[in-house]
């Protein structure tokens, strides 16, 4: 509703139409007998309450139909908007000769104004998320569209309410947002968009008389970027229109003829209107219409930054990055650092700073333009594990992007493989890569000779590789075993720890001096798993 002095007299107005409408005039306009109608003052305390109402289902209806989008966080939003938008509204309510303030209305619960600001607002929290459909209540509506399309986020939000009075009287809104906000910066840092926000609330009598208020924000948002992807300045202009029209026995009020319309830019404004608004109603509506149109600019251009600040418009390429990066004891290993933009698909000049989570430095660090190389240098000690953090900030947006690094140390396998209980040992000074030679084990109790081991090398740039392997066993009965293995192999991150998968053929021939008629030969398939640890000081010193 109108968020001016003249907003509640406005409406005060539409209901007095209402009333004037269903009790007043000619015989032949006079409704059928029934029930004494409502007096002035109950009609307007039964709008009031059917407002309070309407609030209250607005804010469900848009839970559920937001229910995909972290409700609690966009109620707390919305409903902090709006205290902050009644606080400037002069929550202690109408002057004295306001016909309300005598009837002890206070603004804050007749505030039309916030009717609109929750609607509004709501709309504007939808940015930058994805949403849409429709949510049907028994009097209330809301339909939402809300889409990203690369850089450019966009919402349609369509809310209606109505409600009904005594005396076959009605009460409807619909509130309307449209708005395409870029979230990236152009070239020269300025992100620039217009928005339509409406609030229309109309009212009719049971014998045909209407009155309707329309309330409409146009604005035009320019922001701009600095060089530290900060927003340097918000520029709101726009205009704010409200009127009234109304129409029935006794009273007609034409489009135009109550009308303030207010030109805005920033907190400066110039508010004309028609003859029958005074001058202090009309600077009154200037006011608090600067403040609604600055309000929804800001709260619409808070949406960007949540992404151009935080990789959404630029990324950091690093090479190598082959998470981790193995670099050598005491060694020196330059990365080639770029900034490219994901939409434009182009790469950009963004300062770039780096800084070292771990032994033993990095340099520059910055803030250097891009491209750039960094230099890391290892610690002189094996298996060190530091993280290279790079961040890129410009006009363009923010971007951050962690690069991994090691020095190669000590590993050691020593699984045991149940039910069999064979044993698998090996030790890998030059890190979890290998190449491994795996030593396989078992009960020598049972054996006079157990000869069995794996090879396994690895890329350490895939994680994958190749395993070969033989075995010539005989056991304390002179029964041998023996045959080739071949296969595949991979290793994962297991915590700070590594898996080896396997996936082996073997092809083994099984000989028995004593019954050579059972001599056999096993084949088949294995999938088993080899655990990497860390190896101690002993292993690899």
């Amino acid at each position: 509703m109108p968020p001016s002095s003249r907003s509640p007299q406005a409406v005060l107005l539409a209901v007095s139409v209402i009333v004037a409408l269903a009790g007043c005039g000619s015989d032949e306009q006079q409704p059928p007998p029934g029930p004494p109608l409502p007096s002035d003052e109950e009609l307007v305390a039964e709008f009031v309450a059917a407002e309070q109402q309407l609030d209250a289902a607005h804010m469900k209806g848009a839970l559920v139909a937001g229910s995909d989008l972290t409700p609690e966080a966009i109620a707390s939003d919305w409903e902090a908007s709006r205290k902050n938008m009644l606080a400037m509204l002069r929550p202690d309510g109408l002057a004295p000769a306001s016909p309300l303030a005598r009837r002890g209305l206070a603004r804050r619960d007749f505030d039309f104004a916030s009717m609109a600001w929750s609607t509004w607002s709501l709309g504007l929290m939808f940015l930058g998320y994805e949403a849409s459909g429709t949510v049907e209540h028994t009097n209330e509506s809301m339909s939402v569209s809300a889409t990203k399309e690369g850089p450019i986020a966009k919402i349609r939000l369509v809310t209606t309410r109505t409600k009904n009075l005594s005396g076959g009287a009605s009460v409807s809104q619909r509130g309307s947002v449209e708005i395409n906000v870029p979230l990236c910066p152009d070239p020269n840092g300025v992100i620039e968009f217009d928005m339509l926000l409406e609030l229309r609330t109309t009212g009719s009598s049971s014998t045909g008389g209407s009155s309707s208020v329309l309330d409409t924000l146009t604005g035009h948002t320019i922001i701009t970027v600095d060089d530290n992807a900060e927003m340097a300045a918000v520029q709101v202009t726009g205009a704010y229109d409200h009127s009234l029209s109304a129409q029935g026995s006794g009273l007609t009020i034409a489009p135009g003829e109550y009308l303030v319309h207010v030109d805005i830019d920033g907190s400066a404004y110039d508010a004309k209107a028609s003859d029958n608004v005074t001058d202090a109603e009309a600077d009154e509506a200037g006011k608090l219409g600067a403040i609604l149109l600055r309000l929804s600019g800001w709260l619409a251009a808070a949406q960007a930054p949540k992404y151009f600040q935080n990789g959404y418009c630029t990324e950091i390429l690093a090479s190598p990055d082959d998470n981790p990066t193995t670099v050598a004891v005491g060694a020196t290993q330059q990365f080639e650092v770029k900034v490219r933009h994901k939409w434009e698909n182009a790469e950009l000049t963004d300062r770039v700073s780096a800084t070292l989570d771990g032994p033993e430095s990095v340099s520059p660090a910055g803030p250097t333009a891009s491209p750039v190389t960094l230099s890391y240098v290892a610690p002189d000690e094996k298996n060190k594990s530091a993280t290279i953090r790079l961040e890129s900030r410009s006009k363009r947006g923010a971007a951050r992007k962690d690069v991994a690094v090691k020095t190669p140390g000590g590993y050691a396998i020593h699984d045991v493989w149940q039910p069999s209980g064979q044993h698998n040992d090996a030790v890998s000074c030059d890190g979890p890569y290998g190449p491994w030679h795996i030593v396989i084990s078992g009960d020598m109790s049972q054996f006079t000779s157990f000869n069995a081991y794996f090879d396994i090398t690895l890329d350490p740039d895939t994680g994958k590789g190749t395993l070969s392997g033989e075995e010539h066993s005989v056991d304390i009965y002179g029964s041998s075993a023996d045959g080739p293995s071949n296969g595949t192999a991979q290793i994962v991150e297991d915590g700070e720890n590594y898996v080896i998968n396997l996936e082996y053929d073997y092809d083994i021939a099984l000989a028995y001096p004593a019954q050579p008629w059972n001599n056999q030969r096993l084949q088949g398939h294995n999938s088993r798993q080899l655990h990497v640890v860390p190896a101690t000081e002993a292993e690899c010193g």
